[in-house]
């Protein structure tokens, strides 16, 4: 069995040789060497690919090599451990090829690869792993953003008492920290700050919504046009909910399957709505907007999220 591989990196290496148990040699030139080879694929290795394995093995290990210091400035103690070991079995594959011991050195390679390459998969580059932190706090960040908006235009439509200000206050405070350490390079501890905020504020926007059932009820409205605006704002604020929960709950496949037929049946009711109203039908109007509401809440529960019924 012949081996060639077009070895481009050193990572590239890793993975190939610890794929490759044991690199075959070039055919045997002579029928002595044939019979020997027929004893079995380890009889087949030569000194020369297990030379070359042996210096990339030294090459991946050397202390000065970018995987051996991303492992040794980490605080990754299984890696460095595995590490360790490879550089032991170093010493054995040195001391075996040396003896003419080559099914024993190509053994010790093809382990002392796969130590390095476990090691090295499980301490991420630092460059790498610094552009992941950033995208994952950025994109936090824009998902509790979105919340503060829905948060301000459905607040804006309720009577004072019903906008829990002193939770939304600490998470516009902690916003606020969550960025400044973003801004420092710590995106880690950005992003833990950012999460804490993320649950306070999806359980103030459940607060809030169950409130929803009581509120309509306070309200005095002193045309039926006003209260039409007051179902349409109504409407929105839950409608606006929608791809926030879609994103954030990630639903399946069945459930957005289910919730689709509802958010239909939604919009439906907000264009009748809307023809009643431009008719100067407000009471039809505004029962097909509740209608339509209820559909979007139907969603939401659909979704995962705390909703009154």
């Amino acid at each position: 069995m012949r081996a060639s591989h077009s070895i481009r990196c050193l990572a590239c290496a890793v993975s190939i040789l610890a794929a490759t148990p044991g690199l075959a040699a070039e055919p045997p030139a002579s029928p002595g060497a044939a019979a020997t080879a027929a004893k079995g694929p380890a009889d087949t290795l030569t000194r020369e690919n297990l030379t070359s394995k042996l210096a990339l093995a030294r090459q991946l290990l050397a202390k000065n090599s970018p995987s051996m210091q991303r492992i040794e400035q980490s605080d990754n103690a299984g890696a460095k451990e595995q590490v360790a070991q490879a550089n032991k079995l170093l010493g054995k594959a040195e001391a075996e090829l040396a003896a003419g011991n080559l099914e024993p050195t190509a053994k010790l390679l093809d382990e002392i690869f796969l130590l390095v390459g476990t090691a090295s998969r499980t301490v991420r580059d630092p460059a790498a792993a610094v552009t992941e932190a950033r995208n994952r706090y950025n994109a936090l960040l824009e998902e509790v953003h979105t919340f503060q908006k829905s948060y301000t235009s459905l607040c804006g439509r309720l009577t004072e008492k019903r906008c829990i200000k002193t939770d939304m206050d600490r998470i516009g405070q902690s916003v606020k920290d969550a960025e400044e350490l973003a801004r420092g390079g710590k995106y880690k501890e950005a992003t833990a700050m950012l999460t804490e905020a993320h649950a306070v504020i999806v359980a103030t926007m459940n607060k809030l919504m169950e409130s929803e059932s009581i509120i309509v009820y306070e309200l005095k409205f002193d045309t039926p046009a006003e209260e039409y605006e007051h179902e349409m704002g109504r409407y929105h604020s839950y409608d606006e909910l929608i791809p926030i929960a879609r994103a954030e709950l990630k639903p399946s496949e069945q459930k957005l399957q289910l919730a689709e037929r509802f958010l239909q049946q939604s919009r439906d009711a907000l264009d009748a709505a809307k023809k009643q109203a431009a008719a100067g039908d407000h009471a039809a109007a505004i029962k097909s907007l509740q209608d339509g509401t209820a559909k979007l809440q139907s969603v939401l529960r659909i979704y995962g999220l705390v909703v009154p019924q």
